[in-house]
């Protein structure tokens, strides 16, 4: 038996992703061969040899944006569809939803698993559902026979979960929370363990720097107005080259901030944890989010974290319990969360507790047994 995940832009970085993570270790709790269908001919040569089973599409129409429908996928569901005892698709896309169709017409005995990987802001104020016309009538009926033969579906946070099943969008026993996630033991052996004393005073933002949805704009207005005393802020990850501008704005108005205010561009995993051990504060500003993986990273590593109140931002932060809940776009609100982190050492009053609680709500080791035994049993 076995089990397949379609994700057709996979990439050698998705493996230590929830793309990765949960196909290799769902399937070996399920006691079933993990697979990954992408367009990527070279993952085998890597990651072959770590249990990952990886598929070429072939290429037999032109590839099209993951979004849309993609034929190749099509007839290779046709030709082997069987040959899966479970399917796992990402996104509530027209397309994921035709893919999960066929698989069950094919094969009916099948199971499939949808992650939705859900933007919250965005299905609040989706209003698809109200128009009108044969395209938004083809869809509803879609989504209709979708949302029937569909066997498990997850959502990241609790907020998205209620907000599904108040809409009616999924019924409980399909619906699922499985947030995003890291692996405890996979962390502990590869990057070893971490304590409040290797901590120095450093806030930390890893994202893609200079998009939209990151919105790091905002961090540069609260940058500004903040103290940082002997405090250093680290940027990583790759910059937009629009992006590059604004910084340089940033350092010509706040020249005492060079080398206090730094951006280090991408990092390896190996640096990347380097960094979430020495650091005391996680910041992301993001516009929108669906459930962000460096959430549970920069928890797991006991980080105190501030936030724009998108998706999850209330479950890792245990209800801002454990950490600063900003308004999306409010940079006076961030400039004082983070005061308020340089001037009281928050990082050293909830270390030991921010550490429980990713470790007891966002490792795979503790999620996903829950999404196996609903795989199993439902």
């Amino acid at each position: 038996m076995t089990f397949l995940t379609i994700f057709p832009d996979f990439e050698d970085y998705h493996i230590y992703k929830d793309v990765g993570q949960v196909n290799i270790l769902t399937s070996r709790l399920l006691g079933v061969k993990p697979h990954i269908l992408s367009y990527n001919k070279t993952l085998n040569e890597s990651f072959g040899m770590v249990g990952y089973n990886f598929i070429k599409i072939n290429e037999i129409f032109k590839r099209v944006p993951h979004i849309k429908l993609d034929f190749n996928i099509l007839i290779f569901l046709i030709l082997n569809a069987k040959k899966y005892k479970y399917l796992n698709l990402y996104h509530p896309t027209f397309a994921t939803q035709i893919y999960a169709i066929l698989y069950k017409k094919i094969n009916s005995q099948g199971k499939v698993y949808i992650k939705l990987d859900l933007d919250l802001e965005y299905e609040k104020n989706n209003i698809e559902k109200l128009n009108v016309g044969v395209k938004s009538w083809i869809k509803r009926k879609v989504f209709t026979f979708y949302k029937d033969i569909s066997d498990v579906v997850s959502v990241e946070s609790k907020e998205a979960y209620e907000l599904l099943l108040k809409n009616e969008t999924y019924n409980n026993i399909q619906l699922i929370k499985i947030p995003n996630g890291v692996s405890s033991k996979n962390l502990s052996q590869e990057f070893g363990s971490v304590n409040y004393f290797q901590k120095e005073n450093i806030i930390l933002t890893v994202a893609r720097i200079g998009t939209e949805q990151k919105n790091n704009e905002l961090m540069l207005l609260a940058l500004e107005k903040c103290n940082l005393k002997d405090w250093n802020y680290l940027f990583v990850g790759p910059i937009e080259d629009k992006f590059n501008e604004n910084i340089r704005v940033f350092f010509e108005r706040n020249p005492h901030l060079v080398g206090t205010v730094r951006f280090l561009g991408p990092k390896n995993r190996s640096e990347i944890a380097e960094l979430y051990k020495k650091s005391k504060a996680f910041v992301l500003s993001s516009n929108y989010e669906g459930f962000p993986l460096v959430y549970a990273e920069a928890s797991f590593y006991g980080c105190h974290i501030i936030t724009t109140a998108v998706s999850g931002s209330a479950d890792i932060t245990n209800n801002g319990n454990l950490g600063d809940i900003i308004p999306i776009g409010n940079y006076v609100s961030f400039y004082k969360a983070i005061q308020k982190v340089v001037d009281n050492d928050l990082s050293y009053v909830h270390f030991e507790e921010i550490r429980k609680h990713a470790i007891d709500n966002f490792t795979w080791e503790q999620i996903l047994p829950c999404l196996t035994k609903r795989l199993k049993n439902g």
